[in-house]
């Protein structure tokens, strides 16, 4: 296997792999955190991300999930926890994740997914302080059903969704009755 860089750019970089081509997205190589946000309270929903996605066509905030780019050395679960704080305004702990595996981006990208879901029943929401980038300062999170969330743009809320179920994740079971 020899790779041929085509494009490298500050964020994504185009690689020939024995005649494949794929994106690296250079600045998150560690990978990329998604995070299934639910409450006992809010019952038959989770916590959505709205956010512009540029490389849809989006003007306007499109529902999403919760995520975010793993630092070079830093642990997945602490990605996760720091982006469920900044995106969501909720402090959660290790302990309060729970790991749903890991998938995939796309064939055509060398970034792999870590997904997470957490229960934030009782846990006081503050408001995100966000990163201060300009998609950040356009999105917000709120809470959608089940079916708005399995249909959204982002394939990994269905995944997260899904693979919550499989496992019968205590606290989601009257939730994912739906």
């Amino acid at each position: 296997m020899s790779d041929k860089i085509l494009y490298e750019g500050k964020w994504l970089s185009i690689v020939e792999r024995d005649g494949w081509y794929h994106f690296s997205r250079e600045t998150v190589r560690a990978g990329v955190v998604y995070v299934l946000v639910f409450c006992n309270a809010v019952f038959h929903s989770v916590l959505g991300r709205y956010e512009i996605c540029p490389a849809h066509g989006d003007m306007e905030p499109e529902l999403t999930s919760l995520s975010g780019g793993i630092e070079a050395g830093q642990d997945p679960a602490d990605a996760a926890i720091a982006e469920v704080y900044e995106e969501a305004g909720y402090r959660v702990t290790h302990d309060q994740l729970i790991d749903l595996g890991k998938v995939n981006l796309t064939k055509s990208t060398d970034t792999i997914g870590h997904l997470y879901a957490v229960d934030v029943t009782g846990i006081e929401r503050v408001d995100a302080p966000g990163d201060g980038s300009r998609g950040e300062l356009e999105s917000y999170c709120s809470w959608v059903t089940i079916e708005s969330a399995v249909f959204c743009k982002c394939p990994l809320m269905a995944t997260m969704i899904t693979r919550a179920k499989k496992i019968g994740l205590s606290g989601l079971s009257t939730l994912l009755q739906t």
